[in-house]
């Protein structure tokens, strides 16, 4: 399945790369000086990238579901009030699920303007384009400084999400 799943994902993953760069190239160059444009830019690269983890957590799912109607169908042959049970245990974990997947994408959504920031910065700081600049007027542990600050912050952030999601 893994290999299905790699080989999908790459198919998807690069077909959706190609669109958005097709897409982009129709736009003025005024709707790049736009940050709200930017950042809906950098979610749909990313979500070109990351679609195939969404479809890989689809097929899990729909194997959970399986096993689930297979158990049930047990417990019915066994003992058909356990069904109760069953049922009483997956609702709580399901609702908790949606909640915590949709705060999860809000948090994502939030943070679009960070995740440019970083991919910006660390392009500067590690790219040969600003090398020089960078050697020149002593950006470096500015720069570095400035990823650090923003990457705490976004994993913090990620860290009590995680947290609380795990409690």
């Amino acid at each position: 399945m893994s290999l299905v799943d790699g080989l999908l994902g790459d198919r998807v993953s690069n077909d959706a790369s190609v669109r958005l760069m097709e897409h982009a190239a129709t736009l003025d160059l005024a709707d790049f000086e736009d940050a709200g444009f930017q950042d809906r830019l950098e979610r749909a690269r990313i979500q070109a990238s990351g679609r195939m983890s969404l479809l890989g957590q689809l097929f899990d799912q729909m194997q959970n579901v399986v096993t689930v109607l297979a158990f049930a169908a047990g417990l019915v042959a066994y003992a058909p009030w356990l069904m109760a049970l069953l049922a009483v245990a997956l609702v709580p974990s399901s609702l908790g699920e949606a909640h915590f997947n949709a705060l999860s994408y809000a948090l994502a959504r939030l943070r679009t303007p960070q995740r440019r920031e970083l991919d910006y910065v660390r392009q500067v700081a590690a790219g040969a384009d600003a090398a020089k600049e960078v050697k020149i007027f002593g950006l470096g542990p500015f720069l570095v400084d400035r990823y650090h600050a923003i990457l705490t912050d976004t994993y913090e952030a990620s860290r009590r999400l995680a947290l609380r999601r795990a409690a």
